[in-house]
Formats: structure tokens, sequence, C-alpha cells
């Protein structure tokens, strides 16, 4: 009987919400039943609802889809005629009556009347499926106006009813000018329209969808916003787009009606830079316009660009720059923001001041930093920036205060920029994302009302994303399941099986979820740890016809919002069927609400099986341990912390499937079930689907893919079970990746193509009514044991040795259905063996011609040979076993000494790595070959783990014939250590040493290598979908062979630089003293030249090494490319540097220095420079004198007859001062440039070659330099 629920109080509540967000329509709870279809041909059936006067649903709705030209019909005559109406067809088919209907099953079809009609027009007619091609009517509803009460529907012809899905309006198609521009133009809105088909080159440099006033758009325009599938919203240019759909918004204050009042215009694309137009749609004023609903209003498909401007950043400090806009009430976007990154503690903030002070309060930075606010920002270039308001704030608090929008550094309490806002702001159009609307929050949330427990009820978490909310009212138990689920998933509460314990059997739980966006919750029992089939398993209550579903009829609500979803109902704490069993087990339990009295409850959470709406297994959690609740307790008691759906869940660990073997070449199989193998079985063996807790063993394999030819016969012997009303699951064959030939509904089982294993007794177009499962005989199975689980991360034959296995005895095993199947060519490529009566327990059989090769044979042309060639002396080959669990590999090493091979979390890393080494001078023992754990890249830190980790296989390390071999073989998956995977590359590193004894590395390296290639027995299937797609990624990064040009390329920057150039500018800094010493005075600048020219030939070196340490072994080399910064700055730093030294020998000399005395005869032209040099070197000192008391000219110079003279000071010329000041300068800003440079050098050195990174000792030779070197400085200036 179909009944319709009509509620004032959800209507009212309703309203207040859509009127709080700023929505005008109404969206209405109240739906009339109009009938069902009578069925006339191609199998249409369903039920017809009314949602408003012009919106319908059809519900379970079936027709075939092979009539070619059918659509729904409206017609005034009870009997569907050619004079009717197509109506438009919405979700799923969305067509909008522009194509014929698909194919569908059990679809719920929404279904629109078109503008200027309603169901209030057809009353008394009828409503039918016709195909408009040949006029016939496929299956109708006869209306009937005195049947229905339709006071309650909404008139959506005013606009208040349910949106419209094909509510549109064709504008034309552009008109192609360049560009490749081509497309239909629809209005979905007042403001938002759709280029349907839309095609551009993307070639132009600011090409934009444009709105003119005009019919050719022209520069008077102005731009539309791109929305989905580019969401720039018009900040970018247009990319390169090909048969999109895609969105467009009028901006703020315009929409398309604009163009009514002026007779028309055009929507173009349009290139802003060289002001040209490359196609229009010219649009022809229609009053169909104002039927389209109206944005403005909020009745329109939501905007996405909807935005509000708030200004630029003022700049204060660090280049800040920005324009900031509001998404919405707590989201807002810095476009084009800019920050040079270098303050401590800078974050985005708000503050109710004009200026931003301590006062304020840090929003929170998102895409793309993504620290929400935790960490300083970083620097920033021309990014879009977005920033959202914590929790418990908004843009509204600042603007009503007229305050601010800044960076602010909170550990000097300085603001670098601020957009000042004014209160005068209008923020009524932005969307309000607290309360859901708006852009989704990224760093937060604010909790929808429902987190909060409600006054009066008592709460109890029962982990920490699920709690159970209660209060008793006259017997009835009132009820609150609230938790952080996934879409599809379930929360079940109830009364346990077991007064003692949790226990599942005989349980009489509510499960709750929503569907269709509705809640639900039922009733259900438990009387078999299985999927429900027919009426056992896990069955809701009201499947069996003696028993009803004790959730009281209208009691069911609920809502989801913020990552929360609720659900509400009520139960009686005594159900009707208390006393009742189903096979023995209780249907209905219960709650005692006597006060004081304890009930014992269980809980589960899990996935809803989308087709049959029943709960799957509770692999998301359930009760393990006792709980007791006093359901009728005296005093109000609230244990529960409101739920947080944004709080960081745990990193999860990756999860990798069971290895297990390809089942080729076999003809005959034992199947029966057992376990599903948890996170590494069924789950994710098929990638994610959910399980039942139990899956099919094939020859003691879980799950295995098996390997059939055409034209041979195949023999499933299967203990499967035989009683209908218990553990009965009989084996078919299938194209169904899920099974499950019993939870379909007749007419979903014709989209099955069932192989062999089912006997079909009733088909109609109605669909499959009776059929026979063939495969049935006792059943057995294996189960896990408490060491299990633990077992299962060392692989299956581990996990497989833990399993009871003892229900499946040889006398079970005889007793075994025989189930013979031979692939013809008509059988499909890919079949499944499954479960009748319940889904997802088997998996593939890959079915393949008689004379094809087998699915594992791998093509190994494009791998390369093998063994692996690691270096042109070190070669490895390895073979990877994925049933035993093991990877042998062999290393042979053309030389003595010491060998290894590391394994790493996936970085070619050498700390953290995990390595296997052998040392050929000590014998082959427990503990050599061993593995060690590589802590740190000296010797030291390079330690064997304990003995109960050395688990290596046969290994042993031989050396002879100028070789060295090491053998070993490893588990694949040890706890506690990298796992080695047999479906993805690995990243492996390798190293031998200079001799016998373990010390530092004379070569090493790192490689790829997915070790299913060629060199493998491949036991497992490859996963064939995943690993093959992956053998291109198998490859070795070949290791840098030029360390010895490295090393003579940093030792000379580092000498010269850390070094010659500091005891050159040292020299010129103490000049005093080597007067005072009685030294010549231009022997200070005879030193300085010389080291700096030194520095000068050892950096030229120094560039030549890297150079040619680039150009080595690569063809096309790019010396300064833009992802190593260390090369770029080599380029300038060698640049400065010759320019410098070319600069000191073509300086400004100083002016002849007259001589009265020196009339020795020598030859001028002789003693030229080295007079100059003299000359420049004593006038240094004599000018630095003269700059303080005491003068340098007070030294003391004593000839024979010890008589004091006053050296003579030589004026310097503007040239001279101006070249010195310059050539300090540039010297100082070198020597700082070249020591970043050179620990720059040394840590790139460190991490390509996994060494000892130097820079501290680096840092302690310039340091102990500089430092004695400005001692001595300061004592010249001071006390000479």
């Amino acid at each position: 009987m179909k009944t319709s629920i009509s509620s004032s109080t959800t209507k009212t509540l309703i309203s207040v919400v859509g009127l709080s967000l700023g929505w005008t329509t109404v969206v209405q709870a109240d739906e009339v039943f109009l009938g069902s279809f009578l069925t006339r041909a191609h199998q249409v059936a369903g039920d017809v609802y009314a949602l408003s006067d012009r919106i319908l649903e059809a519900r379970n709705f079936v027709y075939d889809g092979e009539a070619p030209a059918v659509h729904f019909w409206a017609d005034t005559s009870a009997t569907p005629t050619a004079s009717g109406l197509r109506l438009l067809d919405g979700a799923p088919t969305s067509s909008c009556g522009t194509e014929e209907l698909p194919a569908l099953s059990q679809q719920t079809v929404r279904v629109e009347f078109p503008e200027g009609k309603s169901l209030l027009d057809y009353l008394n007619g009828s409503l039918s499926l016709w195909c408009e091609s040949v006029g016939a009517n496929f299956g109708e509803v006869v209306l009937n106006a005195t049947a229905y009460d339709l006071s309650t529907l909404e008139q959506t012809a005013l606009g208040q009813g349910p949106n419209f899905e094909c509510a549109s309006i064709t504008l034309g198609t552009f008109e192609t000018r360049a560009h490749e521009v081509t497309g239909t133009l629809v209005a979905l809105s007042d403001r938002v329209l759709e280029a349907r088909n839309f095609v551009y080159d993307g070639e132009a440099p600011a090409a934009h969808f444009w709105a003119d006033t005009a019919t050719t758009p022209s520069v008077n325009g102005y731009r539309l916003k791109d929305a989905a599938p580019t969401n720039s919203c018009g900040q970018e240019p247009l990319p390169e787009l090909r048969s999109v759909t895609h969105r467009i918004e009028f901006p703020d204050g315009t929409s398309l009606l604009d163009f009514v009042a002026n007779g028309g215009g055009s929507i173009g694309v349009w290139c802003e830079s060289v002001g040209a137009n490359f196609g229009e749609v010219v649009l022809n004023t229609s009053a169909a316009w104002n039927l389209l609903p109206k944005n403005s209003l909020g009745q329109g498909p939501p905007l996405q660009c909807l935005e509000l401007i708030l200004g630029n950043f003022t700049t204060r400090a660090h280049e800040l720059q920005g324009t900031v806009v509001a998404l919405s009430d707590r989201v807002l976007e810095v476009r084009n923001f800019v920050y040079d990154g270098e303050a401590p503690a800078a974050h985005f903030w708000a503050d109710t001041a004009a200026t931003p002070t301590a006062n304020g309060f840090r929003l929170l930075d998102a895409t793309p930093i993504d620290s929400c606010g935790s960490t300083a920002l970083p620097e920033a270039r021309s990014i879009t920036q977005r920033v959202e308001f914590p929790d418990g704030t908004s843009l509204r608090d600042i603007v009503e205060a007229g305050g601010s929008i800044g960076v602010w550094c909170e550990s000097v309490n300085a603001n670098f920029g601020e957009v000042v806002l004014s209160n005068a702001l209008d923020l009524t159009s932005l969307p309000s994302s607290g309360d859901g609307g708006g852009p989704p929050l990224t760093c937060g949330s604010a909790a929808p009302s429902f987190a909060a427990t409600p006054q009066g009820y008592n709460c109890e978490e029962l982990n920490e994303n699920f709690q159970v909310r209660w209060k008793v009212e006259n017997d009835q138990v009132l009820v609150e399941l609230i938790g952080i689920i996934a879409e599809n998933g379930y929360m079940g509460f109830g009364v346990s099986g077991d007064p003692g314990r949790a226990l599942m059997i005989g349980a009489d739980p509510v499960v709750v979820d929503f569907r269709n966006g509705q809640p639900r919750a039922r009733d259900y029992y438990m009387n078999v740890r299985e999927q429900c089939s027919v009426d056992s398993g896990v069955c809701p209550d009201d499947t069996v016809g003696a028993f009803v579903n004790d959730v009281v009829s209208g009691s069911v609500s609920g809502g989801q919002s913020g990552g929360l979803t609720l659900v509400r109902y009520t139960r009686p704490a005594a159900p009707a069927n208390v006393n009742d069993q189903r096979a023995g087990v209780a249907v209905d339990r219960a709650i005692d609400v006597t006060p004081g009295s304890l009930t014992t409850v269980i809980w589960a959470l899990g996935p809803i099986d989308p087709e049959s709406g029943n709960p799957f297994f509770h692999s998301v959690g359930y009760s393990t341990n006792l709980i007791q609740f006093d359901f009728g307790r005296t005093e109000i008691a609230n244990n529960c912390a409101i739920l947080d759906p944004t709080k960081e869940d745990e990193v999860e660990k990756e999860v990798f499937p069971f290895l297990r073997p390809v089942l080729t070449g076999t003809t005959e199989f034992q199947v029966n079930l057992g376990p599903s193998g948890g996170d590494r079985g069924y789950v994710a063996v098929s990638n994610g689907r959910a399980p039942w807790g139990i899956a099919w063993y094939l020859n003691d394999i879980l799950l295995p893919v098996v390997e059939m030819r055409r034209g041979t016969k195949y023999t499933f012997l299967v203990n499967g079970g035989d009683n209908p009303s218990s553990d009965f699951h009989p084996l078919y064959l299938t194209d169904s990746v899920g099974g499950g030939y019993n939870q379909l509904s007749p007419i979903s089982r014709l989209n099955e193509t069932v192989i062999a294993g089912i006997d079909v007794i009733n088909q109609t177009d109605d669909g499959v009514l009776e059929f026979d499962p063939t495969v049935t005989a006792p059943f057995c199975i294996y189960r896990e044991t408490p060491s299990s689980t633990a077992a299962a991360a060392g692989g299956f034959l581990e996990y497989f040795s833990t399993l009871n296995t003892s229900s499946c005895t040889p006398e079970i095993r005889s007793q075994a259905a025989t189930l013979e199947f031979t692939p013809t060519d008509d059988t499909p490529d890919l079949i499944y063996y499954q479960c009748v009566t319940h889904t997802n327990l088997g998996w593939k059989i890959h079915v393949i011609d008689a004379d094809a090769p087998s699915i594992l044979d791998v093509n190994c042309s494009a791998l390369g040979s093998t063994p692996v060639q690691l270096t042109s002396n070190y070669k490895m080959n390895a073979i990877l076993d994925p049933i035993q669990n093991t990877l042998t590999v062999e290393l042979e090493y053309a030389g003595n000494a010491w060998v290894g091979m590391a394994f790493t979390n996936g970085q070619p890393v050498m700390v953290g790595a995990e390595a296997v080494i052998g040392l050929p001078g000590q014998p082959n023992s427990a503990t050599n070959p061993a593995k060690y754990n590589l802590n740190a890249r000296e010797v030291s830190g390079v330690v064997q783990m304990p003995a109960e980790r050395q688990t290596l296989i046969n290994a042993t390390i031989t050396q002879g014939g100028g070789k060295t071999v090491l053998r070993f073989t490893k588990i694949l998956f040890e706890e506690g250590e990298h796992p080695i995977f047999a479906d993805r590359p690995n990243t492996f590193l390798f190293a031998h040493g200079s001799s016998n004894t373990l010390g530092f590395h004379a070569a090493f390296g790192g490689f790829n290598l997915l070790p299913n290639q060629c060199a493998v027995r491949i036991a497992g299937e490859l996963q064939n979908e995943q690993a093959l797609n992956q053998q291109g990624d198998v490859g070795i990064d070949i290791p840098d062979d030029n360390r010895p040009l490295w090393v003579a390329h940093g030792a000379c920057a580092a000498t010269a630089w850390g070094i010659l150039v500091p005891l050159a500018v040292g020299a010129s800094l103490i000049r005093k003293i080597f007067v005072k010493l009685g030294l010549p005075p231009g022997l200070w600048f005879q030193i300085h030249r010389a080291l700096n020219m030194l520095a000068a030939i050892l950096t030229l070196i120094a560039f030549s090494l890297a150079v040619r340490a680039i150009n080595k072994g690569n063809p096309n080399p790019d010396h300064f490319n833009n992802e190593v910064l260390h090369r770029r700055t080599g380029l300038v730093i060698f640049i400065l540097t010759m320019s410098q030294a070319i600069n000191g020998i073509f300086r400004p000399h100083l002016p002849a220095k007259h001589d009265d005395d020196d009339d020795d005869g020598d030859d001028v032209n002789n003693k030229e420079e080295t007079e100059q040099n003299e000359k420049e070197g004593e006038n240094e000192i004599n000018k630095e004198g003269n700059e303080e008391t005491p003068p340098a000219a007070n030294l003391k110079t004593e000839d024979n007859n010890n008589v004091e003279t006053e050296p003579e000071t030589i004026e310097k010329g503007t040239a001279r001062t101006v070249w010195e000041y310059f050539h300090r300068l540039l010297g100082f800003t070198l020597l700082g440039f070249t020591w970043w440079q050179v620990q720059n050098g040394l840590g790139l050195f460190a991490e390509r070659f996994q060494e000892e990174n130097l820079d501290s000792v680096f840092w302690i030779v310039v340091g102990c330099l500089a430092g004695s070197i400005a001692l001595l400085a300061v004592y010249s200036r001071v006390a000479i």
C-alpha cells in the first residue's frame, strides 16, 4: 500500500534553513502516489509519484530500451494518443526529452513537464511511455482527479517547488570567426550559461567569454566568468578545449536579462590583448527568457564564481602584494599573492582594527600552501592562495567592525601589509560556509546543529567516530545514531545475542543509513553470519511474513552535513516478536528500561550493498568487548564529545594484497569457503570492493586467478552447503564481478549472463522468477584463529598455516558437488566463479584459446637483458617467488671486496635503508652474510641487526678467480622492515668496497627494479592489470662515476675561497703590522695580488672541471638548468671573479712619487711597475694613518743617523677612489656569495654520493681563519 506522509514541521524547518542560506526556493518533503504503469510492451513497469505540479518521479522503473523513439508522455485522454505531450526526462538519463530513452532497470527517473504545462492539466488523462516513430503505447498510468489530494503539492510554475533540471533555453550556436571556436550556447538561468560541445584551440594569449550589448563583440563588452571545467572564473585565459560542456557565469550586477532592455546583443569569445572576436552567438531577445530561474533571487543553479573583491594589500614590508577576494563569509582568495618568505612567523591575519595588531587572530592558509595556519608562510610569487576563517569566526565580524585583513608576523609583532574593510561593505550576497553554503572548507567547518547531544538525551561513545544517544518515553526508546561514516556506509546498534558478551548471532540491531538522500532505519535479525538470502543471514525482520519492523513508523529522520551522519528512530523497549525465533535464534530482544538494570549491546560500521540495500560485512568496525548500558538511568549522562570530521586521520599504512599463484594447467579444483583474508584479502585483491568476511578457496588458495583454455574440460568439486536455511553457498560461473544471483531482482537477473551452475526454471519479460542452483553439497569452511591476523604480514602461506581447516574432513570432501565446465568459442574472455546467494565471494577466470600463450607469458623484448648490469664490473640477478614470499638475489663483483645490497622505503637514500652485506674475509655463518641497519653514512652507523632478525635463507659470500659473489634469499614482507613488492617497482641500493674489510664504499648506486620481469619465475598473476602496465618503469639509475672530477672541483673552489681569498683580504686589513714588523711597505700588496690571482686561477679550474663532469657521458648536457641553482650560481661567480681579476689588473694607478734622492741610475722603465706597486702599498698605509690619530705618518723609520722621517702622502684622484670602493664592495660580496656556494656544493656532493657532509669542516676552517684575521685587523687599527 502506497502512502503519502505530510509534515508541516518538516516543511517549516526546511523553509527556515533555506531562507538562512539565502534561498527562496522551498524544498518540500510531500509527494503524491499517482499509480503504477500498466505494462503493454517492452517490459515497462514502475510507480509514478508527483513531487510538485510539474515534477514527477518514476520509481523502480523498468524499460528494455529496444524501441527507437520512446519518451515519457502526457495525454488528456485516459488512453495515450499521438496528440499527447512529450515530457522531459531528467536524472539519471538527463536528456530532457531530446533523446530516446535508454534501457532502464529498477531506476528512479525524474520527469518534468515543459514550460507552461503541469500535472493539473492532465488530471483526467494519462501518463505513459509512448513511441513516437510507430505511435505505440508501451504502458500507462491512468490519472483520476478524484483519487488524489494535491493540495500539499507546491506550484513549481511559480518557482517554489524542487529545482528544475530541464529549465533551459538554447540561445544559438557560435558563428566561427577564428581559432576553431564552435559550440551551442544554452541558458540555465538569468546568470548561468553552458557552452555545449565547445571547441577552442587555446592558441590566443588572452581569450575569454564575453558579453556585449552589440550584436558583434567589441571592446565595450565585459568578461564573463568561466566556471567548470576550467574554473578560473575569468582570471586566466581560456585553454584549449575540445567538445566540452563549459559553464559560464555573469558577474555580480549583470545578467542575461540586461539584453532584453537593450533589444539584443551577443555572447562571444574575445581576445583582450589584440581586440579580436573569435566567434559569437547573436542574442535575439525573447519573452521566454523571463521563465528562466533568477539566480539574483537564489532560484537558479548555484553560482560557482560568486565573489566580492575586498581590495588590494597596502605593501608595508617583505614585498607583500595581492588582491583579496571573498568567496563566502569564511573563505577568501588572495590573488597574485607575493611575499618574500623571509619573516620567521608570518601568517594571514584578521583584526577588528583598521591596522592589524597583536589583538587580531590567525587565519588558515589552505591551498596551495596547505598548512592551515600551523606553519609560517613560505615565499610566494604571484599565486592564488586560499584563506579560511577558523571555526566560530567569519568575515562578517571583521567588516562590521571596519577592521582589516593582513599578513602579520607574530614573533616580532609587525604588519607587512593590510586591506582595510569598510563597514559599509554589502556581504548579503555571499554564501555562509558555516551553514553548508559556499565553497567547502578545507581547514575546518562549523559543526552542524545536530552534532551536539540534544537536551534530555543520554550519550555514550561506541568508538571514536560513532556515538549513540537515547531517552526513554512511555516504554519506547528514542534513539539517535551519529557518526563519521562513508557516503555508502551504515551504522548498526542493538541488543546483543548474549547478555554476557558481544554476540552477533541472535542479536537484535537496527541498521541505519542514507539511501537516495533519505534516512533509513530497519530492524534486523541475525541467525547466520552471512549476507541475507531469502530469510537466512543478516536480514530485515519484515522479510519474514510473521515478523515486523519494530522501528516506529514515522519516527525516522536525520541529516548529513559537515562529514557527520545522524539518523533518529524510535523502537519499543519490548518488541512485538520478543519471544519469536527463526531457526532457533531469537528475532527480537527487549531493552530493559528499569533504572539500574543493564542491557548488553553490540554495534557495527560498514558499507551498504548498493544493489540490495542490506549491510555488507562490518569491515569498518564492530564491538568486540562487553558493552552494557543502563537505559533507564535516572540521571541524564552525556559522555560524548562533539565528533570532529576534520581531525586528521592516522596515516593509513599501505595495504598490498596477498601474492597468490595463477592456476594454469590445472583442470580440477577443490572448492570451499574460508575467511576473506582481512585487509590483504578480498578487499585488496578486488581493489576495494566490500567483502563479506568469507571468500572462495580453490585448491587451498584464497581467490586465485584461474586460466582456462577453450575446449578443455574443468571440474569443480564444491563443498558450499546444501541447506538453504543456513550456510548455503552454491558455486556458479558468471560474467558478474560481484555475483550473488539470488540478491538480484527478477528483472535485474536478465542483465547477468550465467555461464554454469544455475538452471533457470521460469523466465518471462518480467525477469527470472524461479531458478535452481545445481552445485549443492555438505558445507565446510576454513576459519581464522587468534594468530591469523598477525600472520597475514608474512604472506599468504604463513596466513593459511594459521587457519582452522578441521571442518573440511575427508568424509565431507568425498560428498562434494561436481560442476563440470568446458569453455567454448562463445565463452567470454573474462568470467568469474561466484556464490549464488551472496555477493563478493569469488574472483577471475581468464578464458583463452587452446593454442594461445598463457596469460603469464611476458614479452621481454623491451625489458633489456638479464641479469641486470649495475656497473661495468657489478651485476645482479633477482628471482622473485610471490608464493614462497621470497626474493633470491645473486650479486657478482669483478674484484675482491665486500659487497652489499640495500632495501629502501622508496627513496634512494642510504640512511634508513636496510642492507644485506657479505664480508669475504670472514667465514660464512649465521652472521655473515647478514642484515644490517644503515643508521648513518659512517661505518659506525652500519649496525648488524639482532640475531632474531637474521632471517636470510641460504646466504653465502664466496671469492675466487678475481670475483666476489653474494647470494641470499630474503623474505619479501617482514614485520618492521621495508617491504619488497612484486607488483610495482622497488628502489634498491648497491655498493662494494675496496677491500674485504667493511669500510667506505668504493662504488655505489641506486636502481629501480620491478622483479616480475624475464629473470623472475612468475608464480603470481603478475596482477596483470597492474604490474604489466608498470613494466615500462623498470630501469637502472646509472651511478655517477664522475666522483674524482667533483672532488677536484670542490677542492679547488674550497681552497680558493675558503683559504686564499680570506688571506688576501687579511693582507690588506693588517698591512700596518707588516710595517710594524719592519717589512717593506708594499709587501702586503704583493701578497694580496698574488693570492687573489691564484684564487682566480683555481676558480677557472673548478669551473672547467664542473663543465667536464656534466659533459662526461651526457650527449645533451644541460649545464644551467633551472632545477639546479648551484650551477647557475657558479656561472655568476665565475663571471664576477674574472671581472674582478681584470678589474685589478687595469686599475687606475696612483700619481707618480717625486724622489730627488733617486739617482742610482737604474732604468726607470724596468722599475716602473715595482715602484708603482710599492708606492700604492705605502700610500695605502699613509692614507689610513691620516684618517685617525695616531696617524700612520708617525710610524718611525730610522736611517743610519737615527733620524725620524715622515713618509710622503700621495693624493688619490676621483677615478682611483671610485675604483677602490667598487673593488672592495665586489670583493666582499663575492666572498660571502662563494662561501654559501661552497656549503651548497658540499651538501649536493654528500647527497649525490651518499657520503658525510663536510660543510661543518669548511665552516670551522673559514671561521678560524676569518676570526684570526679580524682580531689582527682590530689590533692593527687600535694599537698601531
